[in-house]
């Protein structure tokens, strides 16, 4: 634990989990037939190129052509699901155990994820942290998703306007903020704070880690 930090902001999917909480979410209401097959293809494209490292805001654009119409309640429901399916075997550990510490240090834990908000809200609360930055999803006067995302969404530079958003609304100085991030595409948020951290790193960023001498965490096995 960094115990000189303000704030520690947490990644999810990779990070704190074993595998992507949305493509867990997805394939496992597939599989109950809950959610509507075109739901998968507007997802799995970017996220291949995601793990490639090619994924861009255009790629997660893409991502909402099969979401459009949905309910709120009906997503809630898909997210609830799939957390009580896979909490247990996919949450690391040491990361939840971490993440105790600095919440009994009284250090304010941030979850920070490009996953959508109904995918990661049973994480957020689970973890008892102290806010949420997500992918918002647009609704309209049905409560039904609109087919447009609601803000920028949580991925890359994305993520580090939210990040830098709530900082300053929260009189955070990023000097004094730690982020922990198995990915790449994290860097803009990474390069922000003062106590970088890589978890579970991607080939892209352990050696960009081991170049600039930041902590490095792996419980892969």
């Amino acid at each position: 634990m960094k115990k000189d930090v303000k704030a520690a902001f947490f990644d999810i999917d990779h990070t704190l989990t074993r595998h992507s909480t949305a493509i867990r979410c997805i394939v496992y209401n597939l599989r109950r037939r809950t959610v509507p097959l075109r739901f998968i293809f507007s997802i799995v494209r970017p996220y291949f190129k995601y793990k490639k490292g090619t994924m861009s805001l255009n790629n997660c654009n893409d991502m909402m052509e099969g979401m459009d119409g949905l309910s709120r309640a009906r997503l809630n429901t898909m997210g609830e699901l799939s957390f009580k399916k896979y909490r247990e075997k996919d949450l690391f550990e040491e990361m939840v155990a971490l993440i105790r510490e600095y919440r009994e240090a009284g250090i304010p834990v941030i979850l920070a994820t490009s996953s959508p908000r109904f995918v990661v809200e049973p994480y957020y609360r689970y973890l008892e942290a102290d806010h949420l930055i997500a992918t918002e999803l647009g609704f309209n006067d049905k409560d039904e998703t609109n087919g447009q995302f609601d803000g920028p969404v949580a991925f890359d530079d994305g993520k580090r306007e939210l990040v830098e958003s709530y900082m300053k609304k929260m009189d955070y100085d990023p000097g004094e903020c730690a982020f922990y991030s198995d990915s790449i595409h994290d860097l803009p948020s990474l390069s922000m704070v003062g106590s970088p951290v890589a978890v579970n790193p991607d080939r892209a960023l352990e050696k960009l880690a081991r170049s600039n001498h930041w902590d490095i965490l792996d419980y892969r096995k």
